[in-house]
């Protein structure tokens, strides 16, 4: 009987030793295994941007980027930038805002004193006055484009 006792002692430190030689095996290799990096690149007025003060940022269909600055909308396309300063005729406005709609449509919104949606397709802007605004755009906190019966709806 105590020949057993012993025994089942011995096979129960060897599988203890085991367990630990393992674990700290582990602890070992974790502390060589790193995280995946992301390549990140920072973009400025050097590259081509408008303006170093970006409102907001969306991509459309056909994964260009496109920006909405204190200045204008800037487009990505992964290699070069491409600006738009003129949407409305006048230069020297900003945009808070840019949206993407469902049909590949981008929209925006003008830093003027009345209220411009200007809509970007087949390379050419659209503008629509909505009238004198109430309060700065600056102070809006959303911008989006719903269709209804195939015609825009703003929600501002």
């Amino acid at each position: 009987m105590r020949i057993r006792k012993e025994k089942s002692i011995h096979l129960y430190l060897v599988h203890r030793m085991k367990s630990l030689w393992l674990l700290i095996l582990i602890m070992i290799l974790s502390g060589s295994v790193y995280s995946q990096e992301f390549f990140t690149k920072r973009y400025s007025v050097v590259d081509g941007l408008l303006s170093s003060t970006i409102y907001d940022v969306v991509q459309d269909s056909s994964g260009l980027i496109w920006c909405a600055s204190a200045k204008g909308i800037s487009r990505f396309d992964g290699v070069r930038w491409l600006s738009f300063n003129n949407i409305i005729g006048k230069t020297g406005f900003g945009y808070h805002f840019v949206h993407c709609d469902e049909k590949g449509n981008i929209w925006t919104v003008s830093d003027i004193h009345e209220l411009i949606i200007s809509k970007y397709r087949n390379n050419k802007w659209e503008t629509y006055s909505i009238g004198p605004k109430t309060s700065p755009v600056g102070e809006l906190i959303g911008f989006d484009v719903l269709s209804e019966a195939g015609e825009p709806v703003f929600v501002i």
